[in-house]
């Protein structure tokens, strides 16, 4: 058992083409956008090293998905993901927008 089985999961991390990589983040790990129940999302560097294994949801066009708080539409070139707070962000085509 590590430290990581005994920490509830409260995050919802995304990953998509067109995410921008902040210069901050350094030569290791991937961009990937981190939302919660509250709060703005925020871009974070995921790297082999620093992934911490759990469920993955791989949704189709159309779909609809709420978990943690968060709610995510799948549209046909975009997703939309969003909190409670009405902070969220759309990505797709190649485009990074966050509201």
């Amino acid at each position: 058992s590590s430290l990581h089985d005994a920490l509830p999961i409260s995050n919802v991390l995304c990953e998509a083409p067109g995410l921008p990589r902040p210069k901050s983040f350094g030569p290791v790990g991937d961009p990937f956008v981190q939302i919660s129940v509250l709060g703005r999302p925020k871009l974070v560097p995921i790297s082999q090293q620093s992934w911490v294994s759990g469920r993955r949801a791989h949704l189709g066009r159309g779909r609809l998905w709420n978990q943690l708080g968060v709610t995510c539409h799948l549209g046909s070139k975009a997703v939309l993901c969003f909190n409670g707070d009405n902070h969220g962000f759309i990505i797709g085509n190649g485009a990074y927008t966050t509201f």
